[in-house]
């Protein structure tokens, strides 16, 4: 799976697919679940970067289903996460919304603040396409404010970045 992960990174997604799937079918053979499930969860975002929104969703979905049964909360979080941003490409925001504001919860719920700030921008983003500036404005502050508290410097550079496109797009 690191080798997938280096091939993703390197922008090489479909080596990076096929490596990914290669790894599932081994935890599967093995009867590793969560890994089995967190290659699903690798594909669907490789899926997404591919432009394979509808694959991507199976692969998404399927992860999250697996991840719920084992009680992994982080991922499960992530999995809705990653659903959110794809049902959002594919313009179905209400239902983006909602698997956004699952993950958002469920990060808040288990103290991972920084997830839960990526999942508020990404909800900014659908308030924003839905004409609500001041609500993606005010979501994207608050993410602002948890990721310089938290030192994550690099993503308070893309709250200013999103909260600059609200302006441009809202003004």
């Amino acid at each position: 799976m690191n080798l997938a992960n280096v091939r993703f990174y390197q922008g090489e997604l479909d080596d990076a697919r096929a490596l990914y799937s290669d790894a599932r079918q081994e935890f599967n053979s093995i009867g590793n679940r969560l890994y089995e499930a967190l290659c699903d969860a690798n594909i669907g975002v490789v899926d997404s970067e591919s432009g394979r929104y509808g694959q991507a969703l199976a692969h998404h979905e399927r992860a999250r289903v697996t991840l719920a049964a084992l009680q992994t909360k982080y991922h499960v979080a992530l999995s809705h996460y990653n659903l959110g941003k794809t049902w959002r490409e594919l313009g179905d925001l209400p239902t983006a919304s909602k698997q956004l504001d699952t993950a958002y919860h469920l990060f808040e719920e288990i103290g991972s603040r920084f997830a839960a700030a990526r999942a508020l921008v990404h909800l900014a983003l659908i308030d924003a396409r839905q004409g609500r500036g001041a609500e993606a404005l005010a979501r994207v502050s608050q993410a602002r404010k948890t990721c310089e508290d938290s030192g994550a410097e690099g993503y308070v550079a893309v709250c200013d970045q999103v909260a600059g496109e609200i302006h441009a797009h809202s003004g």
